[in-house]
Order: C-alpha cells, then structure tokens, then sequence
C-alpha cells in the first residue's frame, strides 16, 4: 500500500513539475488540476497521517489527519513549510523520543534519514498513543510517511496476553511466567544483589478438598491469592505455583531480617479464618526459600532448591519457615 502511494505521491510531485515548466494546453492544465485535486482528497481522507518531504527534507505535505495525531500546532507551519530536521528538534523538544539531549535525539533521527532505507515500527507518544509508521524513500530524494492510530489494537494484545498468562481462578500470573520474570531478575543482578523465592504450599490442603469439596476449596485458593497480594511488597512478584502452591520473588533483598518479616506476614494472612458458606475454615501454609545467588543462578536451580525446601519444612515444622535461611550471610 505505502509503494502505491509513494509512487502516487511522486507521478503527482512530476506532474506539478511538468506544469510549471512546459504550461501545457488548456485542457490538459484543467486535467492535471483535476487530478490533484482528487490527489488531494484522497490525502486528507486517507485513514492516517501523511507526510511528504522532498530530496531537499523540507516537508511538502501534511495531512490534517497527521496534525492531529502528532499534535502539530499552527505556529510550526507560521513561516511555511518545516525540514525535516526541524521537525526531528521540535519533537526531541517536547520529549517524544524520551529523556536524552535535545541534539542528539535530532542527529540520531538525521543519521537513520541518511540510509535512506524504507523503515516500519511503532511509536508509543508522551500520551499514550500507539502509532504505526512507515517510511519509505522516494526515487527523487524524498520521503514519504504514514502514520496509523494503532492503540486499540495494542491495548486489545496486551490484554489478550495478561489473560493468557493469568492463572483463571486466582488472576495471578502463571508459573511460566513466573520462571520468565525470574530469569529476567538473574540476568539483570549485579555483584552483591541478593534475591529471595518464597515457595508457599498450604497445609492439608488436599484433606480440606476431600471435606468441602472443589467450589469451596476454589474460593478458598482465590482468597489466599487477594491476601498474599495485599501482604507482599509493590516490587515483588507474586504467581501461582500449580495446585495449592503459591510462589514470590522478593527482590530485591537488603538483610536477612527481610526475608523473615515477609514469610511471617503471608504465615498470619493465610492463618485468618476464611468464612465460606457460613462454615468458619482456617488452615496454615509451609513456607520454603531458595536465595539467588546462595543456591544458584539460574531459574531450574532456584526453584528446584525453593521446592525441596518447603517439603522439607512441611515434614519438620509445618505451618512455618526455613530458619536456616536468616543466615545466609
């Protein structure tokens, strides 16, 4: 689509050219202005914004459609058209391409117009849009720009994709993506960091199921998950494990201390009564820690370790903690 329209654009820049230099007959003047003029409206009612720069970088064209997404004002065009490059500073100015030197983000943006190479990637603005551009260089020097709204639409995948990697019954995220963001807190520490995996699993869980059944059981594990939400840290990462296994990364970890006071806090939160139907139930959890990079570093070893861990606190002291954990150090 953008190739016809790139050489749309150029068959209409030539045949200005050829107007002014040859004024042909009458009726073909009448023909080429009819032409331009549907040229024209097929521009401005184009579904996005347009740009034309000619081989010079000063912008020939700007649909109204672009102003408005790009939120041009008036006083840009006060003494004619803009370059490109003016463009580029005018844009660094108002933080479009983030933080940075002014001048630099301009040099950045002139030296990828210098490849001249056709180009498509999405732009998110200072206000949250989405925008979709496509350039693509013209055989006379020029460049031609499109400018699609694409927020929806990236809005709709983000969603699709926060419920595919969403536990249904408790909304919290999966294991795998769990392991995914683990890995990325591995990749990203640095000599000194200490990170903590808090490996929950409820105890008598599966007696409780066998009791009360699967719906009262299901109520229970989504109660647990909104109370361990409220009691974890902003910056940790809680997910569910599988079954009635919960896991939390607690990153990132100044003393050993911070450890204890965050199991003691999700311990008193599962160990509040649940009322479910009218019947009053209270249970407990086992906690097991696995501490990066004390037992590891990478995600199979981490939570290998995290996961021998709390069976092992669940036959020596069930309800609380590894102990031996506070003394990393």
């Amino acid at each position: 689509m953008l190739d016809n329209l790139a050489y749309s654009i150029e068959h209409e820049v030539e045949e200005i050219r050829v107007e002014s230099e040859f004024q042909p007959a009458a009726t073909e003047l009448e023909d080429l202005r009819h032409e331009r003029e549907l040229f024209r409206a097929v521009i401005d009612n184009f579904p996005g914004g347009i740009a034309l720069f000619d081989k010079n970088l000063r912008m020939v064209l700007c649909n109204n459609v672009l102003k408005r997404l790009l939120q041009y004002p008036e006083s840009l065009f006060e003494f004619g058209q803009p370059s490109l490059e003016q463009i580029f500073r005018f844009n660094a100015l108002r933080c479009e391409y983030g933080p940075g030197e002014i001048e630099e983000h301009v040099a950045a943006k002139m030296n990828l117009v210098n490849l001249r190479c056709a180009h498509v990637y999405e732009r998110a603005r200072p206000n949250g849009t989405v925008l979709e551009v496509r350039g693509m260089p013209l055989e006379s020097g020029g460049f031609v720009t499109t400018y699609v709204d694409i927020t929806n639409q990236r809005a709709s995948h983000a969603e699709g994709l926060q419920h595919h990697n969403s536990d249904k019954l408790t909304k919290l995220p999966k294991r795998d993506t769990f392991e995914k963001h683990l890995w990325n807190t591995l990749q990203k520490m640095r000599p000194g960091d200490v990170n903590c995996v808090h490996c929950l699993d409820l105890d008598g869980f599966a007696e409780l199921n066998r009791i009360h059944g699967k719906v009262t059981c299901d109520f229970i594990l989504k109660e647990i998950a909104l109370r361990l939400g409220a009691t974890v840290r902003g910056m940790d990462f809680l997910a569910r494990g599988g079954g009635d296994r919960f896991l939390v990364l607690q990153s990132p970890i100044v003393r050993p201390s911070d450890v204890a006071k965050l199991a003691n806090r999700m311990l008193e939160a599962v160990k509040k009564p649940i009322i479910c139907g009218g019947t009053e139930i209270q249970l407990s959890t086992s906690i097991g820690f696995a501490l990066a990079p004390r037992d590891g570093n990478d995600v199979a070893t981490i939570l290998n370790k995290a996961e021998l861990s709390v069976l092992s606190t669940k036959k020596r002291n069930p309800g609380g903690f590894d102990s031996t954990v506070v003394g990393w150090q």
